[in-house]
């Protein structure tokens, strides 16, 4: 991820960062998490964010990213999230760059920052 807004202010309320972490999201189930990186508006999770996913034969449901910035002591901050279908990673190369959208969906003015998602499919019953 890279440009993430920030979510953490320091004491005098400009700058700061976040503790980003990724939930994925398939039927609406919170499939996996991963960790923290803390005090960065620019994470990279390398092995840490790699997750295999066996999807069944719907191949219409959506994949959901979610970031948050993950807070010890309160309630974690929503950053962005993307909402990708298996179909439209079938189409594609192997990695694409989204802009993070807010909780309904939306692309907004407050600069969310981006998300790179890289992918590979094993399944040989994939769709033409």
């Amino acid at each position: 991820a890279e440009g993430l807004m920030v979510a953490d202010k320091n004491f005098f309320g400009k700058g700061g960062d976040s503790d980003p972490m990724l939930q994925i999201i398939y039927k609406g189930v919170n499939i996996h998490s991963v960790p923290p990186i803390n005090n960065t508006l620019n994470p990279l999770w390398g092995d840490k964010g790699l997750y295999v996913l066996h999807l069944d034969q719907d191949l219409s449901e959506p994949l959901k990213v979610k970031l948050i910035d993950h807070n010890t002591a309160l309630s974690d901050t929503f950053i962005g999230m993307i909402t990708l279908t298996p179909k439209d990673l079938a189409g594609q190369g192997g990695k694409m760059s989204i802009d993070l959208k807010s909780e309904n969906g939306q692309k907004d003015a407050t600069g969310r920052g981006r998300l790179t998602v890289l992918w590979s499919f094993e399944s040989s019953d994939m769709p033409d």
